[in-house]
């Protein structure tokens, strides 16, 4: 998940995960909680990425 593109996918996934558990278990279940932490962890990783400058970013593997 090095991309910018993935991380953002991710975040999209987690955020219809959440959704969904809420509506089906409700907002105070553990894996609803679980799914909140999940999605928050995966908005700083994005909020990183963003504010990372070209030089900062992984390098592409050759053939890649």
């Amino acid at each position: 998940m090095g991309h910018l593109g993935e991380y953002q996918r991710a975040a999209d996934l987690h955020r219809q995960h959440l959704a969904d558990t809420e509506r089906i278990f409700g907002p105070d279940h553990p894996d609803t909680l679980s799914s909140r932490h999940n999605l928050a962890a995966i908005r700083a990783l994005l909020a990183g990425a963003r504010r990372r400058r070209w030089w900062q970013l992984p390098r592409r593997r050759e053939g890649a």
